[in-house]
């Protein structure tokens, strides 16, 4: 008797089920991430503070940007293009990045310094938000691709993308497309493959 009955069929459930995962994982980040403060000094206390759970979340967030590889890898075989593929993977590489920002500056503030300045936390301030302006230019490049493969694509996906390309575009709520863009590509990711 052999383990895989079917082998692509199995390895396609697999594949998918690992997009639901780093959809799922994605959300995770959320909750961990993020510091309070009006200034360099009150974000570096609130990072000493909160050191374990943004490391934790960073950690998670690499996991999940592992995921999101693979989503975006199957989601642009799909559709057969490259951009979607290449852009996918970059929007999973700036998500990890993102996160890793919190968790590094919880490691800086919380254990290598003894008694850590305002600096801290101001350079990771602007961290998080450099890497959060950056995730706005590959998360259109990734949506716009999906819409531009409409006709490969279930229509969930596609339309889905095209709210996001706009959420992008309009300044006051590109920061929200940015949190929700992961989460969509690895529920893309979901879809089964073309026969």
């Amino acid at each position: 008797m052999t383990i895989l009955q079917n082998p692509v069929r199995e390895t396609e459930s697999v594949a998918r089920l690992a997009s639901a995962a780093g959809a799922g994982l994605a959300l995770v980040p959320l909750a961990l991430c993020s510091f309070s403060g009006e200034t360099g000094a009150k974000i570096t206390a609130d990072l000493v503070e909160n050191a374990t759970r943004l490391q934790s979340g960073a950690a998670v967030a690499a996991g999940a940007a592992a995921l999101l590889v693979l989503a975006a890898v199957r989601l642009g075989r799909r559709a057969g293009s490259t951009v979607l593929t290449g852009a996918g993977i970059a929007v999973a590489v700036l998500f990890a990045a993102y996160y890793a920002s919190f968790g590094a500056g919880g490691v800086v503030a919380g254990l290598m310094l003894e008694n850590p300045s305002p600096g801290v936390g101001e350079g990771t301030a602007l961290l998080v938000n450099m890497t959060e302006l950056a995730r706005y230019g590959v998360g259109l490049a990734v949506t716009g691709a999906a819409v531009a493969a409409r006709a490969t694509l279930p229509k969930g996906v596609w339309v889905a993308a095209a709210a996001l390309a706009v959420l992008t575009v309009v300044p006051i709520t590109s920061w929200l497309a940015a949190l929700l863009i992961p989460l969509w590509l690895g529920a893309s990711g979901t879809v089964r493959s073309a026969r």
